[in-house]
């Protein structure tokens, strides 16, 4: 059979062999690249504008954040007396709770990558304050080991932001900074909305001619055929079939002065974008990772399959649980534990004993399994 190319393409000899990736439908490939991507070790500024621009206008990724970080908080901090008398007389800007501030900071890093927040003690070196800062105006340094040594609150002096001015300066203790999945040497996180920015380009795109298909079922275009050529005649009649349309009144006209077609998509024509819409998102929950049941709606899914996605989701909370106590602990130096919302554990273990008739074996519980083996001997 032909191998995509003609001059590839051998009639005489069958057994012609190629080497891995030099085959001809591999040459087709070339022409698709993916994007190379260094890390920043020196200094880094996050384009914060662009990501903020997302969150507050896409609905399906606003959601996402908004749940993770919602999730990931929990039920709020746990500490001792002496850690919470602290922490709870923390304010932000004024009206803030600690609470709130990690809720804000998880949104924050997700979205752009990074979030920071001015780090205030008193002159004992306690904590008294935790201010959540723009995290487009920070610029973070690092010293030639890639170890951060500064970050530095700048502004633009001209409307062309060419000219950058510093405004303020801090040590790496005196900021409280939290990154998102920061990878290898890099001195910040990476967005979560860069992996989806081209899927919600899409989404948007499609939505958009989902919106015209389903306008033009309902409201069609209507093609007027008039017998006459004279621009004042059929501007005339254009405004009185204009007002027909707009007030839903009858219209007469002499017979065959003029003929009239209907321009209308139907509702599931061939090139249906349901079904495209759908794929893009699943792709983006699956991108996300945050499940369509979390998101507040769901496929026809068994209430079994429900449970082994909440499960899986559990553990991505309670890693970035972790990850947040674990950055409280080394940057502000108290230890708290975030409370999971709502763990589905018993309930699974309470499932695996009603289908075993009461005394069913769990992996989820050993000891329970090794006094049932007991008692079957």
């Amino acid at each position: 059979m032909g191998l995509l190319q003609i001059d590839s393409t051998d009639i005489t000899n069958q057994n012609q062999t190629y080497g891995a990736g030099s085959e001809p439908w591999n040459k087709v490939m070339d022409s698709y690249s993916i994007d190379t991507q260094a890390t920043d070790t020196s200094s880094y500024v996050c384009d914060w504008e662009k990501w903020h621009g997302l969150y507050r206008n896409v609905p399906m990724l606003k959601a996402a954040i908004d749940k993770l970080a919602i999730w990931t908080v929990g039920k709020g901090y746990k500490a001792d007396k002496n850690t919470k008398a602290v922490l709870d007389r923390i304010r932000g800007h004024g009206k803030d709770s600690f609470n709130g501030i990690l809720h804000n900071s998880i949104r924050t890093y997700k979205l752009c990558g990074d979030s920071y927040a001015e780090i205030t003690t008193d002159k004992a070196g306690r904590l008294t304050n935790l201010k959540p800062l723009d995290p487009g105006s920070i610029k973070i340094w690092a010293n030639p080991r890639g170890i951060i040594s500064k970050y530095e609150q700048v502004a633009f002096k001209d409307a062309w932001k060419t000219q950058r001015v510093v405004l303020n300066t801090w040590k790496p203790e005196e900021i409280f900074h939290l990154s998102n999945s920061r990878i290898a040497d890099e001195i910040h996180g990476i967005p979560t909305s860069e992996k989806l920015q081209k899927v919600i380009k899409k989404w948007e795109l499609a939505m958009d001619d989902l919106a015209v298909v389903f306008h033009r079922y309902v409201k069609p275009l209507l093609l007027w055929k008039l017998d006459t050529d004279d621009t004042t005649e059929i501007a005339l009649f254009k405004s009185k079939a204009d007002k027909v349309t707009r007030d839903m009144e009858n219209m007469f006209i002499p017979k065959d002065a003029a003929e009239l077609e209907r321009m209308s998509i139907p509702q599931y024509s061939t090139l249906d974008p349901l079904p495209w819409i759908e794929v893009l998102q699943t792709y983006f929950i699956t991108a996300e990772g945050i499940p369509d049941v979390i998101l507040g709606h769901s496929k026809q899914a068994s209430e079994a399959t429900a449970k082994i996605i909440y499960l899986a989701f559990q553990q991505t909370i309670e890693w970035e649980q972790l990850y947040i106590q674990e950055q409280v602990k080394n940057q502000l130096g108290y230890k708290i534990d975030l409370e999971f919302p709502a763990s589905i554990d018993p309930s699974l273990l309470t499932d695996s004993r009603k289908n075993q008739g009461g005394k069913g074996v769990t992996d989820l519980d050993p000891s329970r399994e090794n006094k049932d083996m007991k008692e079957r001997k």
